[in-house]
């Protein structure tokens, strides 16, 4: 099966590229090193950084080897991508095809970089969720409402950095496994009964956004 790829709007002026991987090592393969600087090292201020390095850090930082297995999906700008494609010199052959793709598809710093695999559809929801929240000032106005409604946001912030999220980021991931349903198994059950009650209310809005509503 060969890589999938398509084009979607996030918002009138953000596009987006969606990516969808015949499996979980290939996806990872590609996206590994960038999602990992662009999340965690932002201020790495040496451009070239082995994919061993990276690998280290991300040992060191989660306390787990297991990279490819540990996310389903990606969602990245261009500049991310591009910090790494115009600056490593040890490009995999799949971070080499990612490169190759921006290239023909014309992605610029600002276009949002979405990867999934085929055998994992919950995670394009998620990942698209992300994106919408990333580029769509409007969807993400009306998600923040929705999150911050929720009673025991406090339980839900403790769960998510425990699973290695950053505490700014937990609004947005918050919205984004709602949206997409997906349920980690390191989530108790009270986390897991409250995501099924705001579930309704966040894919609506997420579906609007698909549909184009709340473009700029």
């Amino acid at each position: 099966m060969k890589l999938n790829i398509k084009e979607a709007k996030i918002n009138t002026n953000t596009k987006c590229l969606i990516l969808q991987y015949p499996a979980y090592h290939s996806c990872a393969d590609a996206f590994f090193r960038i999602d990992e600087l662009s999340n965690y090292f932002k201020r790495f201020r040496r451009k070239h950084i082995t994919r061993e390095e990276i690998l280290d850090k991300y040992v060191k930082r989660t306390g787990k080897v297991n990279y490819q297995e540990q996310w389903a999906g990606y969602c990245v700008d261009g500049k991310s991508i591009y910090r790494v494609t115009e600056n490593c010199n040890d490009l995999s052959e799949k971070e080499r095809e990612l490169k190759i793709i921006c290239f023909d598809y014309e992605v610029d710093y600002h276009t949002l970089v979405i990867a999934y695999t085929v055998a994992d559809t919950h995670a394009l929801d998620h990942e698209l969720a992300h994106a919408f929240y990333d580029g769509n000032k409007n969807y993400r106005r009306e998600a923040n409402k929705i999150i911050h409604s929720i009673t025991n946001l406090n339980q839900f912030t403790k769960e998510l950095i425990a699973l290695g999220y950053k505490k700014e980021d937990v609004t947005d991931e918050l919205q984004a496994f709602i949206v997409s349903g997906i349920k980690n198994e390191n989530f108790s059950d009270e986390v897991i009964q409250q995501m099924e009650q705001y579930r309704k209310q966040m894919q609506t809005l997420y579906k609007k956004a698909v549909a184009g509503e709340f473009n700029d």
